[in-house]
């Protein structure tokens, strides 16, 4: 009798919605020794007002050009960033606070860095160091270190990874400059993403071969965390020696309890003797998921009563996940 088969795996679905997270944005009206709104001055002795510069001038000083001039304009978008000059004697740290975070939950903080110099008196060379540090309420850390004319007078975008134990946390923002320098701050107020969590599964309409019989299926891998991916995800099937597994490397439709549009054009695949695997750079939307289509066809010297695992595995870190514990699935396929 012919076996009907559709798996849905959504195991570990976050059901809670988190509230909105919030940061400040680092853009404001130029001004020297300024702070964005939102953000605060940490106190010290040394640490003196940082600015609000523009992708021409360090706080909008027309006798202050950035020199050299800048490579691109600031990733987030917006025309001003904030700007922190450092040397051995005075620091520009800053401060802020995130807030609407859920204990327990992973985030990614987006930002962008970048060191760079003038032909002002007080910043003729690079900033060294940019770091991005979270305390009360998280306890991550990130420096980016900047090396004169590799790195430098150029935005580098990163996302800092942070497991809050409060809903809120304090990012403060500084660097160093041991012969003077500035390094420059980034930041959109939707700077703050949940972290994805991927999980497949597959959908396939029979699970009984006769001789030769072929029947296509899907691999469907879900966002169920509400977090939209952001790098490249990667899937391998496990060959099985009683099933030949194809696929196309184009769009197209797969028959699966009807007609069904497949995404296989937004991937590449590679063989082993052991796995098929694919890798695509599109993005799966937060809760959205991606649909891809395969054939898998009983081969000639396959004898009857044979029973083979077909098994679909997510690798980890796919997409920016943290969580693997939800990242297989398997079936089990017959001959009769």
């Amino acid at each position: 009798m012919l076996k009907t088969l559709y798996i849905l795996v959504i195991a570990g679905f976050c059901l809670q919605q988190a509230s909105a997270q919030s940061v400040s944005r680092t853009s404001g009206a130029v001004c020297k020794y300024c702070l964005p709104i939102g953000w605060s001055m940490d106190g010290s002795a040394s640490n003196l007002f940082p600015s609000i510069s523009n992708s021409n001038h360090w706080g909008g000083e027309s006798d202050a050009p950035w020199v050299p001039a800048l490579q691109g304009t600031p990733p987030s978008g917006y025309n001003t960033f904030l700007s922190s000059y450092n040397s051995v004697n005075v620091t520009n740290t800053s401060s802020t606070t995130i807030t609407g975070l859920t204990p327990g939950q992973t985030f990614y903080l987006k930002y962008s860095v970048m060191a760079s110099r003038t032909e002002y008196s007080g910043g003729k060379e690079y900033g060294e160091t940019a770091t991005l540090q979270l305390s009360a309420g998280a306890t991550e850390s990130e420096t980016t270190t900047f090396v004169p004319n590799e790195n430098t007078s150029k935005w580098i975008t990163k996302y800092l990874k942070f497991t809050p134990t409060a809903t809120s946390a304090k990012l403060t923002f500084s660097g160093t400059g041991s012969s003077g320098g500035f390094v420059n701050l980034d930041i959109d107020d939707a700077a703050i993403s949940r972290c994805p969590d991927l999980s497949p599964n597959m959908v396939i309409e029979g699970l009984n071969f006769g001789p030769e019989k072929d029947r296509d299926f899907l691999v469907n891998i879900y966002e169920i965390n509400n977090g939209k991916t952001n790098q490249s995800i990667s899937f391998r099937i496990t060959k099985i020696n009683g099933f030949t597994i194809t696929y196309s490397n184009h769009h197209g439709i797969s028959k699966v309890f009807g007609d069904k549009q497949n995404e296989n054009g937004n991937w590449t695949f590679t063989e082993t003797a052991q796995f098929i695997t694919a890798t695509s750079n599109a993005p799966i939307a937060a809760n959205g998921k991606a649909t891809i289509g395969f054939n898998v066809k009983r081969k000639a010297v396959a004898g009857a009563g044979l029973t083979q695992n077909l098994t679909t595995t997510v690798l980890s870190n796919s997409g920016g996940e943290i969580k693997s514990q939800n990242n297989t699935a398997l079936t089990s396929l017959s001959t009769n």
